[in-house]
């Protein structure tokens, strides 16, 4: 049976910006304590709102640098104080136990969840019109809203690709 130390992983949320994304923050990481009792949890942010230190081990002030929204989770190896991290987007709840994620993920560099798709529609056009102009054989399509990183080397690479 697989042991995976808690000391060393983590849930990291990003929450910038309006008091809706704070009080986001709030309810993610209640329903992360509720849910999966034990697990650390790091905060990204740009609020002064003392009270998220209640909810999150760690607080990470944002890096303005790295720009809003989506280009904030490129860095979020950067920012990350795990050394197994579980990314998961700051409008989400968690209401069963994940550890079955955990086991899922590790010992792999990046990881997301998802499915191939071989046909049907994609952002305007379908799958079939883009195999004429590009060759693959499907199409990655995954969920955007969590992400699974080790820190190493080769996930060093995959997320300054993705920058």
């Amino acid at each position: 049976m697989m042991q995976i130390n808690n000391a060393d992983r983590g849930i990291l949320v990003i929450a910038q910006g309006k008091q809706r994304y704070i009080d986001m923050a709030k309810n993610i990481a209640m329903s992360i304590k509720l849910s999966n009792p034990g697990f650390q949890l790091a905060l990204v942010t740009d609020s002064d709102d003392t009270d998220l230190s209640r909810y999150y081990l760690h607080i990470i002030p944002i890096r303005p640098e790295f720009g809003i929204g989506f280009s904030q989770k490129l860095h979020i190896l950067d920012y990350s104080p795990f050394q197994r991290t579980l990314f998961i987007d700051v409008d989400c709840l968690v209401i069963r136990d994940i550890d079955f994620l955990w086991k899922l993920f590790f010992g792999k560099d990046v990881c997301v969840m998802g499915k191939k798709k071989y046909s049907g529609e994609y952002i305007g056009t379908s799958i079939e019109s883009l195999k004429k102009q590009f060759t693959f054989d499907y199409l990655p399509s995954f969920n955007g809203g969590v992400y699974y990183f080790e820190k190493n080397d080769r996930a060093r690479e995959i997320f300054q690709f993705a920058i």
